[in-house]
């Protein structure tokens, strides 16, 4: 949606905050605003100054918020500004700094202090943004996000590629520009002079577990090994390189690398090939498949993310820090509760 209908639907009153009436729109041109409107209930009226803006990210709107407050003139005209879509969060801090906003799906807050408060929020987004990049905190392309956790500051885009081509991700130098630009719009990384750099790795990690979605298990095996799971881990790693395959334990098997916590029950891999890695010239005597006593299981999946950024310390192999947050806080009480262990300590090295 272009400012310039967002205007003319300001002014053929497609503009909704109830019980507020808005009316007498004037566009100003060449001003430090885009338009005054007039916000009427119970008989009393108010001249706001407003700032129209096509798209609706964090940036933009702390970017209009901060223009509308400069050129406003309080009490003669309020700063108001005008979008397509407004999220619940967003309405709320709005109404939280005590400033005025309002979208044509019928969300928003108005104030003029002292006198009116209005909020209104939960009306669906009737505008919906057409992008690429469905979503840069899921599946692949979350890597160009979750590498700011590992490393807060780079020189260049391309810098951020090799970072995540070094950690065993691989992500199209397009994409990350991408991911960037969506970074930038919600204010968790910032550019200035050459250095892009993390500056809200909270809302960072918040962002990954909001959008997290488990990875599609195509395949299972479960089996017995006799070996010790550190040793098997080792020759499963082995086999996996002489293979040509990818393996790595998964988040919830990688907990006693990041947090005290004590785990049974088998313990699980992740691997792209699950037959291949099993066969004659696999695991070979290793491992039984086998349900009876079980204390290995395989799981078969594509998803890149779980094979990002493993860990070998000596001859123990564990998942990201990254992954293993993500699984064990969208899992129980007990794993939530041993998530908040990982954070702390993920959080803790980043430097902002």
């Amino acid at each position: 949606m272009k400012e310039r209908s967002i205007l003319a639907a300001i002014r053929t009153g497609n503009l909704s905050l109830p019980p507020i009436e808005f009316s007498d729109m004037r566009e100003v041109v060449n001003g430090s605003m885009d338009a005054l409107l007039r916000a009427g209930w119970n008989g009393q009226e108010w001249q706001f100054a407003v700032e129209v803006k096509a798209r609706s990210t964090p940036k933009i709107l702390r970017d209009a918020v901060q223009a509308i407050q400069a050129a406003a003139s309080p009490p003669r005209t309020y700063p108001l500004v005008v979008m397509p879509y407004l999220a619940n969060d967003q309405v709320d801090e709005l109404a939280t700094g005590k400033v005025s906003a309002v979208d044509l799906s019928g969300n928003g807050v108005l104030v003029v202090p002292g006198q009116l408060f209005v909020l209104r929020t939960g009306k669906p987004n009737r505008y919906p943004e057409k992008s690429v990049l469905k979503n840069v905190y899921r599946g692949k392309a979350s890597l160009a996000a979750r590498v700011f956790l590992l490393r807060s500051r780079f020189d260049a885009v391309g810098e951020i590629r090799d970072e995540i081509l070094s950690r065993g991700g691989e992500l199209a130098l397009s994409t990350v520009s991408k991911v960037l630009a969506r970074l930038e719009d919600d204010l968790i990384v910032s550019r200035d002079r050459g250095s892009i750099r993390l500056v809200q790795p909270q809302k960072l990690l918040d962002a990954l577990v909001k959008q997290y979605e488990s990875p599609t298990i195509t395949a299972r095996i479960s089996g017995r090994t006799t070996l010790e799971i550190i040793d098997f881990a080792t020759g499963l790693y082995d086999a996996s390189q002489r293979l040509g395959l990818r393996i790595s334990p998964t988040g919830a098997s990688s907990t006693s690398a990041y947090a005290v916590m004590a785990r049974s029950g088998p313990s699980p891999f992740y691997c792209t090939d699950v037959q291949a890695l099993t066969g004659e010239t696999g695991l070979g005597s290793m491992f039984e498949e086998t349900e009876r006593f079980a204390n290995i299981q395989l799981e078969e999946t594509q998803d890149d993310t779980v094979y990002f950024d493993i860990r070998r310390d000596n001859r123990a192999l564990s998942a990201s820090p990254i992954q293993t947050y993500l699984e064990l806080i969208t899992g129980d009480k007990r794993d939530r509760e041993t998530a908040g262990q990982i954070a702390e300590n993920l959080l803790g090295k980043v430097v902002v």
